[in-house]
């Protein structure tokens, strides 16, 4: 069953439709947006890039110490080994996947190229199964190899976003599933898929994916992903595959995406009308319980290390947070009850 021509059928759920008019309203605020993150930009840029490769990174389990990971990835350490070149070519492929994905298409032989990267020359081929041997065909043997059958649904993919016959969010999940079904590398299809879909995600050019990490939203949803997922191919082959629960996921991944970058450019005004310390502190506040200061300079990009690490010294002596390790790794974790007001007004709120 050609799942691209079922999308012509296709119902969308009330929920769904909602979703989608949302984030359709915060694409309207691209321009806006951009123009009003400023100088904060190509540093936001970079930092998302870093977020994406240490998510993806942690997929690889690898046996590199946090402090190592975050040299390479965020001060451009050499890597000794193996394992740590392999963190450097994920950033690359990464990077690339950023600067193509508008402008030019992508195939099966382009993701083999990533995985070889990132896991070696040659480490990687094409599957020698066919497609016969995931749909229950009949004489499988004379059916398309798994290779043909995934570059030719690639092509209907380029052709229908090129035409703009279908909405293309449900068109990239289309491609997605397909891909995981037909596994058409050797190994890490996994990791194949994921890099599959971050370039359809880069190519629609959600703006807030430019600056904030769609890999980390994606990661933190993981298990309802996973699960709705499997939900999606439940009558495959005898029907349609069933797309609403990931698409219904990713609107709302990229409706708080929106939310994140909007905060930060709110942030990064209000810091211009106030001192910087009192506004690093509302920050903190609004963190999740657990942060770490490359999660405050995501919204104080230009605000020096000595001013963060004064505001931090100073909740920590006010018994609002407090120091998990030390060095350039440690992270924070709030101790304020729940009903504290000062989670509400500030740290300058006196009982």
């Amino acid at each position: 069953m050609n799942n691209f021509e079922a999308l012509k059928q296709y119902m969308i759920p009330t929920s769904n439709l909602f979703n989608m008019l949302e984030v359709y309203k915060y694409f309207g605020e691209n321009k806006y947006l951009e123009e009003n993150l400023g100088d904060t930009s190509s540093y936001l840029f970079e930092q998302s890039l870093e977020t994406d490769t240490f998510f993806i990174v942690s997929l690889l389990n690898l046996k590199i110490s946090d402090n190592r990971l975050r040299l390479i990835i965020t001060k451009n350490s050499h890597p000794v080994n193996n394992e740590e070149k392999q963190v450097v070519e994920v950033k690359e492929v990464l990077r690339l996947i950023r600067k193509d994905a508008i402008n030019h298409t992508f195939n099966g032989s382009d993701i083999l190229q990533y995985l070889n990267r990132i896991f070696g020359k040659n480490s990687h081929k094409f599957t020698t199964r066919n497609f016969g041997d995931i749909t229950g065909a009949k004489n499988a043997h004379k059916t398309a190899s798994i290779r043909h059958s995934f570059e030719k649904m690639l092509d209907e993919y380029h052709l229908n976003y090129n035409k703009n016959t279908f909405e293309k969010i449900y068109l990239s999940v289309t491609a997605y599933l397909e891909m995981d079904l037909m596994k058409p590398y050797s190994d890490h299809n996994d990791i194949a898929s994921i890099l599959a879909l971050y370039y359809m995600i880069n190519r629609l050019n959600i703006v807030s994916f430019k600056y904030v990490s769609f890999i980390e939203k994606l990661l933190n949803n993981i298990d309802a992903w996973e699960n709705e997922k499997r939900l999606s191919f439940i009558n495959f082959p005898t029907s349609h595959l069933n797309l609403n629960g990931l698409v219904n996921i990713l609107f709302e991944i990229i409706k708080s995406s929106y939310v994140e970058l909007k905060e930060i450019i709110r942030t990064k005004t209000f810091d211009k009308r106030m001192l910087k310390g009192d506004g690093i502190e509302q920050t903190i506040f609004i963190l999740p319980n657990t942060f770490s200061k490359e999660d405050i300079r995501k919204y104080h990009p230009h605000v020096s290390d000595s001013t963060i690490n004064r505001a931090l010294f100073k909740l920590r002596d006010d018994n609002i947070i407090a120091p998990l390790g030390k060095g350039r790794s440690a992270r924070w974790v709030k101790i304020i009850a729940d009903d504290d007001p000062r989670k509400l007004f500030g740290s300058h709120y006196e009982k």
